[in-house]
């Protein structure tokens, strides 16, 4: 009875270990990623009353005779299976699909969980928000930006890094064009700068040194014209820029001499060898216009011995702005003042004998208050004439709303561009010529924005131009927004195969344009364009139609700063920033092991490694046996419901029994101790 009674006992115990372990399960049928467990029993020792005999010749063999002692706890197993995953839409929630656990570190060693509700703390680790533990990473994505420090596993969010700016290095370009289209284009050029004088648009009247945007400019400032003309020639001309203004100054021409002597104002009209048979009455007629624009009209009468400077005296009568002289034997007119004027001189005689005369007085000196707007364009009308015959005019230069325009006189295929520079003084010039409209038998104009190394956006707009070669076309970049300046803003030789597939660039020349920034003057920048693979139709093509050619893709950004989180399959924080582009932040590192049931519970939902459960293997997710990560999810607790009522009952049934089995030993030895009454 001493044994019914222990066994009795054991069960009672073992059967309170079930419900107590049924009873955590249940508890905890709500707890994210929870693992339930389960309780097996095993018999304790017996007792063996008789051993086994064996059998004999005659006999047959016995059993053993055992009672046993009543019932132990063999095991409280873990069961380690998935629990169902649920959405959260929370973008730090997440859970592991598959094998595999979080790594965290709770400041002195590494911790590990299947619970993935994360958080962002006050200094951007990536944390369990109940514990603090930080979330471990591996691998080196994140490193490279800056993201995550080299010499820590902690993972930071980084919001409160930015992504620096990412300059343009390549643009990439597709669609059509036409192959038929015929629609010719004028080339034009026009300057970015409204030149202005006082505020007022500038005219072809208006001086370079009154300009706003000049300054010191001298006798010795001169501007260099350069550029190409329309068929790709260079142009390499210049300007001499006058700031002194200069007296107006007439000259007969004719060089008056007595005795092969130039004569002076004291020589006598009838000794002059261009002069003979005058008589006293003849007339000198002098007409012209003064300096300030009033006609002039006055006879000079010639009498007896009289002098060259009688005749200058009638002239200098006649004109209250300009003076008459004699210089080297020929009669100069001169300009009181100087600027620019309208005086003109013409001298006619009349008479009996006969005098030589001009037949127009022609200017020594042009009268001038200094170089003007319009001189200059001329200027560079000149220099884009044909090399070959100058009064083949290909492109004319004008002053339109203050800005300089060159415009060719022709439509069609061109490569006219203008680019002008000032020495010994300032001019305000652009740094490039913006075109209008860009000469071609036919014309596409695209646009794109591109970011500079500070990531400032420029719209760079751009012209493909049919050339006068079969199958080919220039790209040309027609304007830049912001301070840019272009050093090649041309791609020339664009060709298409028969069959419409791009052929590549002529002669294998780059595809790219080449400029610098306001922010960076002293580095050039280079711009390669993606067009397409050579004798394929992944970029360019040259088909009937339209034209429909468009850029695609640039690999420039502005700075950033980070705006959203998500996780991959992989495990990998990718970062979406302000400014659009992705990142790659960090790797989340999951650990597996060859027995996680033997792993030991820290609660909180934490373990921590123990003798049997294996030494942790650090991988990412979906590597090794690992699982995916699923971001927006959590993990549900694996814990059934019905099997744990079902437990209860089991457990409640045993307590039961191994009580009536107590009580009827007591009941029992009552009985034996009432013999003794």
């Amino acid at each position: 009875m001493n044994n019914a009674l222990l066994s009795g006992i054991s069960g009672l115990q073992a059967h309170q270990q079930m419900l107590d372990v049924a009873g955590n399960n249940l508890a905890n049928i709500n707890t994210t990623a929870f693992k339930g467990s389960r309780v097996t029993f095993a018999e304790q020792l017996s007792q063996t009353l008789q051993q086994a005999g064996a059998p004999s010749a005659t006999v047959g063999g016995t059993n053993p005779m055992q009672i046993g002692s009543g019932v132990e706890v063999a095991s409280v197993d873990r069961n380690m299976t998935e629990g169902a995953l649920m959405n959260t839409g929370q973008p730090l929630d997440m859970a592991i699909d598959g094998s595999g656990y979080f790594v965290l570190n709770d400041g002195k060693k590494d911790v590990y969980t299947r619970v993935g509700n994360f958080a962002v703390d006050s200094k951007f680790y990536l944390v369990d928000p109940a514990t603090g533990n930080r979330v471990q990473r591996i691998g080196s994505e994140g490193v490279a930006d800056g993201f995550q420090s080299p010499s820590s596993n902690n993972i930071r969010i980084p919001y409160d890094v930015a992504l620096p700016a990412k300059q343009t290095e390549a643009v990439t370009y597709t669609g059509n064009l036409s192959a038929e289209e015929i629609a010719a284009t004028t080339n034009q050029l026009i300057s970015s700068i409204q030149y202005t004088q006082s505020g007022a648009a500038a005219s072809s009247q208006t001086l370079l040194s009154g300009l706003d945007q000049s300054d010191a400019l001298t006798d010795s400032s001169v501007i260099l014209i350069t550029g190409t003309r329309r068929d790709g020639s260079a142009v390499n001309a210049s300007f001499d820029v006058k700031v002194t203004p200069t007296a107006n100054e007439l000259t007969s021409g004719t060089q008056y001499t007595v005795g092969g002597v130039a004569a002076t104002s004291a020589s006598k009209l009838s000794d002059l060898e261009q002069g003979s048979g005058l008589t006293a009455g003849d007339t000198f007629t002098i007409v012209g216009t003064d300096s300030n624009g009033t006609a002039v009209n006055a006879t000079y009468t010639y009498a007896t011995d009289e002098t060259l400077g009688d005749l200058l005296a009638t002239i200098n009568g006649a004109y209250s702005g300009a003076t008459a002289s004699i210089s080297g034997g020929k009669i100069v007119l001169t300009d009181t003042i100087a600027g620019l004027t309208k005086t003109t001189l013409d001298i006619n005689y009349a008479g009996a004998g006969s005098f030589t005369l001009p037949a127009a007085f022609t200017q020594a000196v042009v009268g001038s208050d200094g170089s003007t707007m319009g001189e200059l364009t001329a200027a560079i009308t000149a220099a884009f004439a044909n090399p070959s015959d100058a009064t083949d005019q290909w492109s004319t230069a004008d002053i339109a709303n203050g800005a300089i325009r060159l415009t060719d006189t022709q439509s069609g295929y061109s490569q006219t561009d203008l680019n002008l520079t000032c020495t010994n003084g300032t001019i305000d010039f652009p740094a490039y010529f913006q075109m209008v409209a860009a000469g071609g038998e036919a014309s596409r104009n695209t646009n794109i924005e591109i970011y500079d190394s500070q990531g400032n956006s420029h719209v760079m707009s751009a012209a493909f131009v049919r050339t006068d070669t079969p199958n080919t076309w220039d790209m040309v970049v027609t304007s830049l927004s912001g301070d840019v300046s272009l050093q090649d803003r041309r791609i020339k030789g664009i060709t298409f195969n028969a069959d419409g597939s791009f052929g590549g660039i002529a002669g294998g020349a780059p595809a790219e344009f080449n400029m610098t920034f306001l922010q960076d003057p002293t580095n050039v920048r280079t711009v390669s364009v993606n067009m397409g693979t050579v004798g394929q139709f992944d970029g360019l093509t040259q088909f009937g139609g339209s034209s429909t050619v468009a850029p695609g893709t640039q690999d420039g950004y502005a700075a950033g700063w980070l705006n959203s989180v998500s996780v991959t399959n992989e495990g990998v924080l990718t970062g979406v920033f302000t400014n659009g582009a992705r990142r790659d932040l960090a790797a989340l590192r999951i650990a597996t092991f060859q027995n996680p049931a033997g792993l030991d519970s820290l609660g909180g939902n934490f373990f921590t490694v123990s003798a049997n459960s294996g030494d942790p293997v650090a991988t990412k997710a979906l590597s090794g046996s690992a699982g995916g990560v699923r971001g927006g999810s959590l993990e549900k607790s694996n814990v059934d419901v019905a099997t744990e009522f079902v437990n209860l009952i089991q457990a409640q049934n045993g307590f039961q029994a191994n009580a009536r089995t107590i009580k009827a030993a007591n009941d029992m030895l009552q009985v034996l101790t009432n013999l003794t009454q």
